[in-house]
């Protein structure tokens, strides 16, 4: 029995490998348990550094699964349109771009109307009012000692009316900021465009709520009410993620989407609450997990290692010791593998670190100078 040390990134591995030797004879362990031939021991505080951890399987619920592929999106609950207030040339705040988080009341943009030809019109229309107001002031007492008519006061009110109508005091400020606090998703226009009044500038998006669409074949379509949640995988990641971890839910689409599916497939959607990992404009893969009542024996995808064309795991044979066993591999849901051969209820099996077991199980060099003859 020799000790193999590894160096994995700046901290030790120390693994023991058990080989045959020329007698054929058994190892003995420290505490003097007999080991077998291709047995991995990892001491208990190497198990402990690299995060082995270990779980009995059984029998259990598995989900049919669609394999498709879909979008995140916003959704239009959490979603809100900066407008321009008014015409004139646009300057974008300095602090102001794509992905910016900002509060409710935030400028999101100025407005220069003088530099408009023919004037600030909202200039205007606010000095109307003031003269209109004035006017209604300097008629009122003249009412009161009816030294002017009924009918000359209400003329005066009726323009001051007409005046307020066609002014905005928020035009006036010349400011466009935003109804929401979220994140900026788009900015449809940039500094130095000219803009009428009621322009989109900016998309922002609550980042609480997403939403994500896949496209489910045609062929499927009896099984829509079987869909039950989804695992996805964003296209720039290796990892999978439940949406019912994040409180993901089917949600109804309306008949405006399903004219706009493409020929052959029907839009499904999922709400979620988001989490940081994943933005509106992502791709992924998607695994929808249909309602079953389907037992077997299922794996974490990291548990599994490949070698060659087969798959593995390494399953517990003794306080520290562990051995690989090939399995037979069936459907996957993103995050759990089914095993349909070489695992039985009450295995216990390595799920996170089994890379860490598989440098142990090869690393089975001799060191120069040793010998395995007695």
């Amino acid at each position: 029995m020799y000790p193999i040390i590894y160096h994995v990134g700046t901290m030790l591995l120390a693994a023991t490998i058990i080989f045959s030797c020329s007698d054929s004879h058994n190892q003995e362990s420290k505490n003097g348990s007999a080991k077998h031939e291709g047995e991995i021991v990892i001491e208990p505080d190497d198990a402990q550094k690299f995060g082995l951890m270990t779980e009995t399987v059984g029998q259990q619920d598995f989900n049919d699964v669609i394999k498709v592929s879909g979008r995140i999106m916003n959704s239009s609950a959490g979603e809100a349109t900066v407008v321009a207030p008014g015409p004139g040339i646009i300057r974008i705040a300095g602090n102001i771009n794509v992905g910016s988080e900002v509060s409710r009341g935030t400028r999101i943009a100025t407005l220069s109307p003088e530099s408009v030809s023919g004037g600030n019109p909202n200039a205007a229309a606010r000095a109307a009012v003031n003269a209109a107001k004035s006017e209604v002031d300097r008629l009122k007492p003249l009412l009161d000692e009816k030294i002017v008519t009924r009918r000359e006061y209400d003329a005066a009110v009726a323009a001051y009316q007409s005046a307020l109508a066609s002014y905005s005091p928020a035009a006036s400020s010349n400011l466009a900021v935003s109804p929401i606090s979220g994140i900026i998703t788009s900015l449809a226009v940039k500094t130095g465009d000219y803009v009428e009044a009621g322009t989109p500038i900016a998309t922002i998006s609550r980042s609480s709520t997403l939403l994500l669409r896949v496209d489910l074949p045609e062929k499927y379509r009896s099984r829509i009410a079987d869909i039950e949640n989804a695992n996805i995988r964003p296209s720039y990641s290796d990892r999978w993620i439940s949406l019912d971890s994040l409180g993901g839910k089917k949600a109804a689409a309306n008949a405006a989407d399903a004219i706009a599916a493409e020929a052959g497939y029907i839009p499904v959607y999922f709400s979620f609450v988001s989490d940081g990992r994943m933005a509106a404009g992502d791709f992924a893969d998607v695994c929808l997990l249909l309602s079953s009542e389907k037992k077997t024996i299922a794996v974490p995808d990291e548990a599994i290692v490949e070698q060659i064309g087969n798959y593995f795991v390494y399953v517990k044979s003794g306080d520290h010791s562990y051995e690989k066993r090939r399995i037979e591999k069936g459907e996957s849901n993103g995050t759990l593998t089914q095993v349909t051969s070489g695992l039985a209820d009450g295995d216990i099996v390595v799920t996170k670190g089994a890379t860490m077991v598989r440098l142990a199980e090869t690393a089975n060099a001799i060191p120069e100078g040793h010998s395995h003859n007695h």
